[in-house]
């Protein structure tokens, strides 16, 4: 049985998970930023799935450390 298989293609991924602490920084994308991220820790896979995130940009240092940590190049 060939393992199933969960994608996930987040284009632009700097203006949804960018730095955290900007000047211009809204409340509203504060939160929204930190529901992501705790999803995103809560994500797990059994032994016949596959989870595949990937995160498109072409402003990589504008993302939050944490995203960083979390996307292996």
């Amino acid at each position: 049985m060939h393992p199933q298989k969960w994608e996930k293609n987040l284009k632009y991924v700097d203006s949804l998970l960018g730095a955290r602490g900007g000047a211009f920084e809204h409340e509203a994308t504060r939160r929204m930023r930190n529901e992501f991220m705790a999803a995103w820790d809560g994500l797990r896979s059994k032994e016949n799935q596959r989870i595949l995130i990937l995160g498109a940009t072409n402003r990589p240092f504008d993302l939050d450390d944490a995203v960083i940590r979390r996307l292996p190049r």
